[in-house]
């Protein structure tokens, strides 16, 4: 579970809405953590309306979190509810859904989740320089920015050459003004001069106008929506490609490292952080291990992740495999975090994934960088 914080949620507009509602119920959209995290800290402000979940995993719906029932969204009422999305890369795909069901923005739903932490693009970098001890002058494509262009202006402070960054979600993200997120700017800005990276707003990454704040457009490319498996761009077009936490989201990860592979100059480098584990685990329910989702068939659950957060179900052996017949040479290989597996969990296993070793099936997160030859 996900503990309140300022950074991810912004609460001030659903506030106010709550002093005139008629609403009987207050549904949070998304049985996860971020959810458990609003809903203890709504119970702490004394929220009075009762406080239920929803959620479009059929295996948790009709069960309880918090001791609180959750609902299938077709149980949702727009004269009734009054709704907080709590899935950050699922908003859009909820929004569009609660519309359909004649809800309206900011009247009786709310998105109040996003991630501007400013420390979280250090912390990203701070991976990234443990495989590339110099950006000056690389031609660099970030993949999978989310919310913030933190990282992509991090990049430039550090000389790349050019930076472009594709995103297939929009996470809120606002691009190139960003006057709404000017408070994570400055910040960001600030610990940059502080960690001698430099002022964002003098090396021109940032734009401070008269009345906005806008991200640079000939210094920093965002495309949106753009997806890893169908780049934009010609071929031998980067030195480097970065993307973290990124492809165990991407429905067909081989498509988009051979896209990688296609993108990059002879001699240039890939570096990722890979997270291949049932991202249910974050949730409090006690059933849920990192592997259960391998006790599907990879038809059942893509039916099953297909009206969720997306995350695909390759495991840690089927992406490194992806990579190496990409055509990428792996220079680096370091698993993060691993777990042993059971016999009573090896036998609940989809027969699939039987044909692995128990050993990299059980690497749960993994670091790497790989060169095109």
């Amino acid at each position: 579970m996900y503990s309140f914080s300022e950074h991810f949620f912004d609460l001030k507009l659903f506030l106010l809405s709550l002093k005139d509602t008629k609403a009987e119920r207050l549904i949070l959209f998304g049985a996860g953590g971020w959810g458990e995290g609003l809903h203890d800290e709504l119970i702490r402000r004394g929220i009075s309306l009762p406080v239920l979940f929803a959620d479009n995993d059929s295996t948790k719906q009709g069960r309880r979190l918090k001791d609180k029932p959750i609902l299938s969204p077709m149980a949702l009422n727009p004269l009734q509810d009054l709704i907080v999305i709590t899935t950050i890369s699922a908003g859009d795909r909820v929004s569009g859904q609660l519309e359909e069901l004649g809800f309206a923005r900011n009247v009786n739903y709310f998105e109040v989740m996003h991630h501007l932490d400013y420390r979280y693009p250090f912390m990203v970098i701070d991976f990234y320089k443990d495989f590339v001890d110099d950006f000056a002058g690389l031609d660099v494509l970030h993949v999978g920015p989310g919310g913030h262009l933190g990282v992509e202006c991090l990049l430039h402070a550090m000389g790349a050459g050019s930076v472009y960054s594709v995103e297939y979600y929009s996470f809120a993200l606002s691009y190139p003004d960003v006057t709404s997120a000017a408070d994570y700017y400055h910040h960001l800005s600030a610990e940059s001069v502080e960690k001698g990276m430099g002022d964002l707003f003098e090396n021109g990454s940032i734009k401070r106008l008269k009345d906005d704040m806008r991200i640079d457009q000939d210094k920093i490319h965002l495309l949106f929506p753009c997806s890893v498996t169908a780049l934009p761009f010609a071929d031998h077009s980067f030195d480097l490609v970065l993307h973290h936490a990124v492809f165990e989201h991407v429905p067909e990860p081989d498509k988009g490292y051979r896209e990688i592979f296609r993108v990059l100059r002879p001699g240039g480098r890939t570096v990722g952080l890979v997270d291949p584990q049932d991202h249910r685990v974050f949730s409090s329910f006690e059933e849920y291990h990192a592997l259960k989702f391998l006790e599907y068939s990879r038809d059942q659950w893509y039916e099953i992740a297909g009206h969720i957060n997306f995350h695909n179900q390759f495991t840690t052996p089927e992406h490194r495999e992806a990579i190496l017949s990409s055509g990428f040479r792996i220079q680096d290989w370091a698993p993060l975090m691993e777990t042993d597996i059971p016999n009573h969990m090896w036998d609940r296993f989809d027969s699939y994934f039987k044909k692995f070793d128990r050993r990299d099936l059980g690497v749960l997160r993994f670091a790497f960088s790989a060169i095109r030859p």
